[in-house]
């Protein structure tokens, strides 16, 4: 468990000089103290197809090894339990880039002196990853002048719902507005989940004379 010295001493077992030293050599073992990994940024939320933000080096990593060099390498696991190498992710800090998926990302810490290698893994990072709402704004439709139709799509629990136009003057909060516009406009909606995770979708309705 300390650096120990070791010494090896060759003696002459034969006749006359039996037991006289013929040699001896001496090597010292060093034993690296155990690695610091560091801690590294906590868990995140985001929504689906971005990207979290960077995961930061709360405590730089250490060794108590005089001379010992610090290397980092970062890991992703998709279940939380079996991790894998990153290519070239080998800084203190990481981006990671757009996920689909829950993910789990931890940092190793090596500490090499004299060719040998110690390490220890940091914390775990669970990035959450929270789908989109659909935001259904309908099929694009044709109306006669002076008729109205009905857009959009039952309401989520959970789900709040803002509706704008193009030619602008239509704003709703609702889910399934009715709108009788006198020209053809676009109305789009903008779903946002409890999450802050949203989406928008527009339907096109054509006004014949």
């Amino acid at each position: 468990t300390t650096t120990t010295w070791y010494r090896v001493i060759g003696l002459n077992m034969g006749t006359p000089s039996c037991g006289s030293v013929t040699g001896m050599n001496t090597a010292k073992v060093t034993v690296q103290t155990v690695v610091s990994p560091g801690l590294i940024g906590g868990d995140q939320a985001i929504c689906t197809g971005t990207a979290p933000s960077l995961f930061t080096n709360g405590t730089t990593a250490s060794s108590g090894s005089v001379g010992a060099v610090i290397s980092y390498q970062w890991q992703v696991s998709a279940n939380g339990t079996d991790f894998a190498n990153i290519a070239s992710a080998n800084d203190m800090t990481y981006q990671a880039g757009t996920l689909a998926v829950n993910s789990w990302y931890r940092r190793v810490a090596n500490s090499t002196l004299n060719g040998n290698t110690c390490s220890a893994v940091s914390n775990v990072i669970e990035v959450t990853v929270n789908p989109l709402p659909a935001a259904i704004a309908g099929v694009d439709r044709t109306i006669c002048l002076k008729t109205s139709t009905t857009l959009g799509a039952a309401a989520v629990t959970g789900s709040t719902y803002s509706w704008s136009s193009v030619p602008a003057g239509f704003n709703s909060t609702d889910s399934e507005p009715t709108v009788s516009p006198l020209v053809t406009t676009t109305y789009t909606v903008v779903e946002t989940l409890s999450t802050g995770c949203n989406n928008m979708n527009s339907v096109v309705v054509t006004v014949n004379p």
